[in-house]
């Protein structure tokens, strides 16, 4: 058995494990994937091997109060295939590189399901920018001594000496908002101030080449419904991301999406 074979036969063991209880908390998940890993290979990286990538394709949600589960079965439809997310057709489908969706030729009634159209234009038009969403951050006072998260910036995410970004500074503009928590909006708490500050700080979210129509997406602090649209994109068109390096690719990214995609990341996808 292959590493990747035996990293998603752990994921589903995984995916089996919570889809067992209404939900779970993010702790008990952690202990999961440490106790479904080799002794050899326990450390903070297990809920990333196994947890993150089922959170990423969408078959596992935060439902609130630092709680994850299962979400709700749904077919999707584009270009005469079918994909099933947390449910499967009775006969004839073939798996994906995802655990929990399978793709199929056919629409199986039976499920009682509706089909939802593939539609990542329509999606990525009602999300705000990151900006948006981090100038609704609470402004705070502090006297404390902060540390921005990288050393390059001189703005953005900040942590007090303890490695926990807790605050997003704009010194210029006398700005101290506080970050949300981890447990009430975990996407918020991190990946999206992060890349915001990568924008002030003039580095790039990503890299799109315009003629090939191929998105590099870096892979920290990716946020996690741009994935989710983009995965949908890459299903549209029968193809799956790819894992290389510090970068996720997605291909057949129109001209319409990339600009979609930068104008959420306030301008920060390079061109080549």
């Amino acid at each position: 058995m292959s590493s990747d074979d035996n990293i998603f036969r752990l994921q589903q063991l995984l995916y089996q494990y919570i889809d067992s209880f209404e939900y779970r908390s993010l702790q008990s998940i952690y202990d999961a994937c440490n106790n479904l890993l080799p002794d050899q290979e326990k450390n903070s990286s297990a809920a990333w091997t196994l947890f993150y990538p089922l959170l990423y394709s969408g078959v596992i949600d935060f439902i609130g109060k630092n709680r994850y589960a299962i979400t709700e079965p749904v077919i999707l439809f584009n270009n005469k295939k079918y994909y099933y997310i947390n449910c499967k057709p009775s006969s004839n489908y073939s798996p994906t590189p995802f655990v929990g969706i399978v793709r199929s030729d056919v629409f199986d009634k039976t499920l009682g399901l509706s089909l939802q159209r593939m539609d990542a234009n329509r999606i990525l038009k009602t999300l705000p920018s990151i900006k948006t969403i981090v100038d609704t951050f609470t402004n705070v006072y502090s006297d404390e001594k902060f540390v921005f998260f990288e050393s390059s910036w001189n703005k953005g995410l900040a942590t007090l000496n303890d490695g926990f970004a807790r605050f997003f500074i704009i010194p210029e503009m006398l700005t101290i908002k506080r970050v949300p928590n981890r447990e009430t909006n975990p996407e918020a708490s991190f990946r999206l101030p992060y890349c915001y500050s990568c924008a002030m700080n003039n580095e790039n979210n990503g890299i799109y080449f315009h003629s090939r129509k191929i998105l590099l997406m870096r892979k920290f602090a990716m946020p996690i419904m741009i994935y989710r649209v983009l995965l949908l994109n890459s299903l549209a068109n029968n193809q799956y991301p790819v894992n290389k390096s510090e970068y996720v690719i997605f291909n057949n990214v129109s001209n319409r999406m990339a600009s979609e995609i930068n104008r959420i990341f306030n301008d920060s996808i390079n061109y080549e």
